[in-house]
């Protein structure tokens, strides 16, 4: 019988992880030796068969350091800049052309202050326009992004509130 019960809450309760899940991974900075946390969240799908996630980590540098995120693909991008648009939750759409970093997977487009507007989100909406390529539409949930910032301390920057919504 408790197998039966078992066996019919497997079909009414989904057993698998939230997607707004942020993951913290921990490195030792080879110049500083310190370590840090980077966190990230993977995009709900793929688009055109390249998957993506956000990527939260701290720039430590007194002039440009803080917060930032970026996209990361599975895939290489042409050198250069790309336009690229995002919404988080409702609010108006903002468009940027920017660098592709120099590993030709990533995009940092949220910097500093900009990076705690994801600490109350739920969703962060993200279309890129890569050169040469077929434009690119990813969906993040964005739930717990509070949790998130606050694993990736920032020195000499201000800490988001731990008042925000998880």
């Amino acid at each position: 019988m408790r197998f039966l019960v078992a066996f019919v809450l497997g079909f009414l309760v989904p057993s698998t992880p939230a997607l707004s899940d942020w993951k913290i991974d921990r490195f030792k900075d080879r110049m500083t030796d310190r370590a840090a946390n980077i966190a990230s969240v993977t995009a709900k799908a793929p688009s055109s068969g390249i998957s993506a996630q956000l990527q939260l980590e701290c720039l430590e540098d007194e002039l440009v350091g803080g917060w930032q995120v970026s996209a990361v693909l599975s895939a290489k991008m042409t050198r250069g800049r790309l336009g690229l648009s995002f919404r988080i939750d409702d609010n108006p759409v903002e468009a940027r052309i920017l660098p592709v970093s120099t590993d030709l997977r990533s995009i940092p487009f949220l910097f500093g202050r900009q990076a705690i507007d994801l600490e109350r989100s739920r969703r962060l909406r993200l279309q890129l326009h890569p050169t040469g390529g077929p434009v690119l539409f990813y969906e993040f949930e964005t739930n717990g992004a509070a949790r998130a910032l606050r694993a990736v301390p920032c020195n000499n920057h201000s800490p988001p509130s731990t008042t925000g919504t998880e």
